[in-house]
């Protein structure tokens, strides 16, 4: 469940500049970051349960953040609360989970 310092900077890039161009969103695509995780899912297949985990660990770890900070203002912790439930229900009750890929020793992909 690691998050390579890389891909979080490829992360940040792709969610400041979104829209900016059509040659970001080709670089984006083509790296691994969207191809291991994001690719199935853009093509409405599903995700693997390791990327759907971490993705709601690292929204619980911000939004844990964002709720820390929020001790005074009980209305946002409702409103993050909710939001995060809504978040853990949809991604393992209506995101369907492919089965994680089997990989033999030195990384090589083999198929049963």
């Amino acid at each position: 469940m690691t998050f390579r310092k890389n891909h979080c900077r490829k992360a940040v890039v792709l969610f400041c500049f979104s829209q900016s161009s059509t040659r970001l969103h080709d670089w984006f695509t083509g790296t691994d970051l969207y191809k291991k995780n994001l690719e199935s899912y853009v093509r409405k297949e599903g995700m693997q349960m390791k990327t759907k985990v971490s993705i709601v660990a690292t929204v619980t770890l911000l939004m844990a953040i964002g709720f820390i900070c929020m001790k005074n203002v009980p209305v946002g912790r409702i409103v993050l609360s909710v939001v995060w439930v809504c978040h853990v229900i949809y991604f393992f009750c209506f995101v369907k989970t492919l089965p994680e890929e089997k990989t033999g020793s030195g990384g090589i992909e083999y198929e049963e």
